[in-house]
C-alpha cells in the first residue's frame, strides 16, 4: 500500500453528486486572448505587437512601422494612444480632436472634422519655434488622408514676428491645400547671409487623391541651401537657398523672431486623417515609408494541458482577419510529454480554424502557431483576436463494483473488483463517519482518502469500536484528477472487538 497522491477533502462532496457509471466525452475550450487578453498566453512573438480591435479587445498585428524620438526629433506624435502626445516632451498637445484606431496608416490616427480649432502643439522655449531660434538641417514629414481637398484647408500652420510694435514684420509658416496640392509657405523665416528675409513657397506637381493616403516630407541641407519636397519619396519640387539657385554660394537659415509664442496649429478646417507627425532637427536621408516593419510575424502559445492523455482535439477555433493580399498560416502540435516549460514533444501539423479535424488528434499537450503575412506593399496586416482549441474529455474512470466492507477487531477490511481499463493507474479509499461524507482521520493510515496503487483490497486499521463507517473506492487514471473520478456505491462496516 501507498500514500503518495493528496486529494483534497474539500472537494469530496462534488464526488456524490456523479452516479456509479461511465459519463460521456465532455466538450470543453481553452480561450487564448479574446476576453481574457493575450497576457502570458505566448511562450514567443516575433515582429508582432497588441493592437486595439473589436469590442475593445486586444489583437495580434504585424509591428507597425514608424519611428522612436532621437536627439535631434523637436517633434513626434504617433496619435496612437487616445491622449496625444509628443514623444519628445517638447510640446504638449491640446484640442478636441479625437483618433481612429481603424484608419491610421500605422496604427491609429487624428481624425479631423473640418473645426477651426484644430489641435494646438504648445512648444517649449528651447525648441526650434522658441524667440531666437536658429535652424540649420530640419526635416518635416507627416501622412496625410484628405477626405474633400477643400481649398485652404490647413494641415500645419504657425506664426510669429521679428520685432515688436508697428515695425514688426510678421512670421508664418503654413502647409495647406491649394489646388488639390499641398503648399509648403514660409514667410519672412529664410534669411540670407547679408540679413534679407524671403518668402518661400513650394508645392507638389502630383494631385492629391481623396480618400487615400500619402506621405509628405520637406527637408533643407543648410551646407548646400537644398530644400526638397517629397510625396511617398518621390521629389515634387527642389530648390537650392542660395544667391544663384545652385549648390554654389552661401545659404539661407531660418531665423525665428523675438514674437513667436512657439504654438503650432494641427489640422484646422481640415477634413480627414494626419498620422505620424515628425519634425527632425536634421536632414533625413531615408524616410521609412512602409506601414509594417517586415512581412512576417509569428506567434506560439504556451504549452495548453488537456488534462487527459487520452484527450481528443476537435477543432481549433479562431477569430481572425486577412484584409486584402494578407494571410495567416496556422499549425499546432499534440503529445503525450512536454519539453520544459514552453514546448511539446510532437511535430507541427496546419489546421483550418473553424473547422473539425478530419481525425481526432490525441494527447495531453497541446500548442498553437500562427505566422502572420503582409500584403505586397507592407501596407496592410492580418489580425488574430482569439484562437480557441476545442476538445473532448474523455469520460472519467468507472468505478470499482463488487465493494464489500468486513469489520475486524479496530479494522474494516475493504475489497472490489479490478476495473478493466489499461489507463488505470490505481484507487482511492474513501472513509467517514457519516454517509456520503468521507472526511474521517481516525485510522492510524491517515486521512482520507487513502491511495492504495493497483491494489484492490486494504486493511484500515485504527478504527474505533462500536462506530459505524462509511467507504466507497474510486479508479484514477494516467490524468490523476480527482474531479474526474467517479465512486463506488457506498458500503459500511462497524468495527468489533468481538470479530473474527
Amino acid at each position: 500500500m501507498r500514500q503518495t497522491k493528496t486529494f483534497p477533502t474539500a472537494q469530496l462532496v462534488f464526488l456524490l453528486f456523479f452516479a456509479a457509471a461511465v459519463l460521456p466525452a465532455q466538450e470543453s475550450r481553452v480561450e487564448l486572448g479574446g476576453t481574457h487578453g493575450w497576457q502570458d498566453r505566448l511562450a514567443s512573438a516575433a515582429n508582432l505587437e497588441l493592437a486595439s480591435g473589436r469590442r475593445d479587445m486586444q489583437q495580434l498585428v504585424l509591428r507597425q512601422g514608424g519611428y522612436t524620438a532621437g536627439p535631434d526629433t523637436e517633434l513626434y506624435i504617433d496619435f496612437d494612444s487616445s491622449s496625444f502626445r509628443d514623444e519628445t516632451g517638447n510640446h504638449t498637445v491640446a484640442g478636441r480632436e479625437e483618433r481612429t484606431e481603424s484608419h491610421g496608416y500605422r496604427g491609429a490616427a487624428a481624425v479631423f472634422r473640418g473645426s477651426q480649432d484644430g489641435l494646438r502643439l504648445l512648444g517649449s522655449r528651447e525648441g526650434m519655434f522658441s524667440p531666437g531660434a536658429v535652424w540649420d538641417d530640419f526635416s518635416l514629414e507627416f501622412y496625410v488622408y484628405p477626405a474633400a481637398l477643400s481649398e485652404r484647408e490647413q494641415i500645419l500652420y504657425w506664426q510669429g514676428s521679428l520685432g515688436t510694435g508697428a515695425s514688426a514684420i510678421a512670421q508664418q509658416l503654413i502647409v495647406e491645400v491649394r489646388n488639390r496640392r499641398l503648399l509648403f509657405r514660409f514667410d519672412n523665416m529664410f534669411f540670407t547671409p547679408d540679413g534679407t528675409s524671403r518668402t518661400v513657397e513650394v508645392s507638389g506637381r502630383d494631385g492629391l487623391i481623396p480618400r487615400r493616403w500619402t506621405h509628405h516630407m520637406l527637408r533643407y541641407d543648410a551646407d548646400i541651401g537644398l530644400l526638397e519636397y517629397l510625396v511617398d519619396e518621390v521629389p515634387q519640387e527642389v530648390m537650392h537657398m542660395t544667391p544663384t539657385g545652385t549648390e554654389s554660394g552661401d545659404t539661407s537659415r531660418v531665423r525665428i523672431g523675438s514674437g513667436s509664442s512657439g504654438e503650432l496649429l494641427l489640422g484646422s478646417r481640415f477634413t480627414g486623417f494626419i498620422d505620424e507627425l515628425r519634425l527632425e532637427r536634421d536632414f533625413v536621408e531615408n524616410p521609412y515609408t512602409a506601414a509594417l516593419v517586415n512581412e512576417t510575424g509569428s506567434a506560439v502559445s504556451r504549452v495548453i494541458d488537456l488534462g487527459r492523455s487520452t484527450a481528443r482535439l476537435s477543432r481549433i477555433d479562431a477569430e481572425y482577419a486577412t484584409p486584402g493580399e494578407t494571410d495567416i498560416f496556422f499549425e499546432y502540435r499534440i503529445g503525450e510529454n512536454r519539453v520544459g516549460m514552453d514546448a511539446v514533444d510532437a511535430e507541427w501539423s496546419r489546421f483550418t480554424p473553424n473547422q473539425d479535424m478530419e481525425t481526432l488528434p490525441r494527447g495531453r499537450y497541446l500548442q498553437v502557431r500562427a505566422e502572420l503575412f503582409a500584403d505586397g506593399n507592407f501596407e496592410q496586416s492580418p489580425s488574430i483576436t482569439s484562437i480557441s482549441p476545442v476538445y473532448e474529455s474523455p469520460p472519467p474512470p468507472a468505478p470499482p463494483v463488487r465493494v464489500m466492507a468486513e469489520a475486524r477487531n479496530g479494522s474494516v477490511r475493504v475489497q472490489w473488483s479490478p476495473v478493466m481499463d489499461p489507463e488505470i493507474e490505481g484507487y482511492v479509499v474513501y472513509y467517514g463517519t457519516q454517509s456520503g461524507r468521507y472526511f474521517s482521520g481516525d485510522s492510524d493510515l491517515g486521512l482520507s482518502p487513502l491511495d492504495v496503487g493497483l491494489e484492490t483490497e486494504i486493511e484500515i486499521t485504527g478504527l474505533e469500536n462500536g462506530r459505524l463507517y462509511y467507504f466507497a473506492v474510486a479508479a484514477y487514471d494516467r490524468a490523476g484528477t480527482v474531479y474526474e473520478t467517479v465512486p463506488s456505491r457506498e458500503v459500511n462496516a462497524r468495527p468489533t472487538r468481538h470479530a473474527q
